[in-house]
């Protein structure tokens, strides 16, 4: 799992001055600095150090290059970074990371300003930094694996007060990287002074979809951090990102979720199933409807729905709507503990004929099985199919299953 403390802001430069801290890699960032060169015909440096920002040890990093672009098409933009890829070859996943950190930039300046990619001219954005800190991000998540993990995030201190852009003075969260915030729903502060978010930084974060949350619950072994310096020094706190890397100590996985339930008095069965259909197809975790009796001895149900934390707004509003309760109980957010699952498909003989079966297979985070179980639609087909009672044929297909599968 790999946590990332934006408490104190979050930029482009302070990611990747974080990763460096975690391992000596260097090389790879004169390498960048060599590729952004050949494409763009711009004499570039970067200069790598150790600081101290508030006492506290990090590195910091800062791109240039002489004659840099003031002004750049977005379009243009796009094609730098498309050149710089096939010529550094990363693997697919983080190339295309690199692509979709610039296409959220691009998108949240296209809104902004109400201007397609083509008509669409960079300012702050159109600095060869913005090229080195993509490519530089993905080749550095690339060597340590970053998106194999978890990643979780604490919320974004935007900082506040005024700075100056190229469109005169404005009010802290700036036009992008409001835009951005809103796009992705991260959630946001406002705390200490000057612009502590940057655009780049915002779309790198929001790439990889963390999970937000000042938290982590669960036990863990912190393996290496990283501490990226940014550019200011804060009263309030230092100016640093940290990168964490940590191992999960529990033996099965866990995520965060919310419980929504409400009672519901004057709803028909048919309606009932209706809208259980509609949330697990909606994407609910789980669904339960339990009979009670309630005031004045009348019959009715409450409705239990599990949800990830994220998703709880939409699972408010479809509750709300179809069942037109006046109000809905909302669990304070918590952990569960999940056992990991897939499902695999195998051949089984009833009967003289062959059948193909699937099997949902349930392990903790070693790899070892802890339960079997046989998809009950492929049950059904076959006891149908045989003429054979169904609990029959569960017990011969996992007879089966665990000859092959343990």
């Amino acid at each position: 799992m790999i946590f990332i403390d934006c408490s104190s802001g979050i930029s482009g430069d302070m990611l990747v001055a974080a990763m460096l801290d975690l391992g000596n890699h260097e090389k790879e960032i004169d390498e960048i600095v060599e590729v952004i060169e050949e494409v763009t015909e711009k004499k570039c440096t970067v200069e790598i150090k150790e600081v101290r920002k508030g006492g506290i040890k990090a590195r910091s990093i800062n791109f240039s290059c002489k004659n840099d672009f003031e002004s750049l098409q977005a379009s243009k933009l796009e094609e730098y970074l498309n050149k710089c890829l096939e010529i550094m070859k990363l693997q697919e996943k983080y190339s295309s990371l690199a692509a979709e950190i610039l296409t959220i930039l691009i998108k949240a300046e296209e809104k902004v300003h109400s201007k397609n990619k083509e008509e669409l001219h960079l300012h702050e954005l159109s600095s060869t930094d913005t090229l080195f800190d993509i490519l530089s991000f993905s080749v550095l998540a690339q060597k340590i694996s970053f998106l194999q993990n978890k990643i979780i995030s604490t919320p974004i201190n935007l900082g506040s007060g005024k700075t100056k852009i190229s469109h005169g003075m404005f009010t802290i969260p700036l036009p992008i990287a409001q835009e951005i915030v809103t796009s992705y729903k991260i959630p946001i502060t406002l705390r200490s002074s000057g612009e502590l978010a940057t655009p780049t930084g915002l779309a790198i974060l929001s790439s990889l979809s963390p999970e937000f949350t000042y938290e982590i619950e669960e036990p863990v072994k912190i393996l290496k951090a990283g501490k990226g310096a940014g550019m200011l020094d804060i009263k309030e706190t230092p100016n640093i990102l940290r990168i964490i890397i940590t191992e999960e100590m529990n033996k099965y996985s866990s995520d965060r979720i919310t419980l929504l339930e409400t009672n519901l008095d004057d709803i028909t069965g048919e309606i009932i199933g209706y809208i259980i259909n509609k949330l697990m197809v909606e994407g609910a975790l789980d669904v339960q409807v339990i009979p009670a009796i309630t005031k004045k001895n009348r019959p009715s149900y409450i409705l239990s729905v599990i949800c990830k934390d994220i998703d709880k707004e939409k699972f408010l509003s479809l509750i709300f709507s179809e069942t037109g309760t006046l109000g809905i109980r909302m669990s304070k957010e918590r952990m569960r503990v999940v056992a990991e699952r897939e499902i695999k498909e195998i051949k089984v003989e009833l009967e003289g004929k062959n059948f193909n079966v699937r099997v949902k297979i349930s392990k903790d985070n070693s790899g070892n099985i802890i339960s079997l179980k046989a998809e009950y639609d492929d049950c059904t087909r076959i006891s149908n199919k045989l003429n054979i009672p169904l609990k029959s044929v569960e017990r011969k297909i996992m007879i089966i299953a665990d000859q092959i599968l343990f």
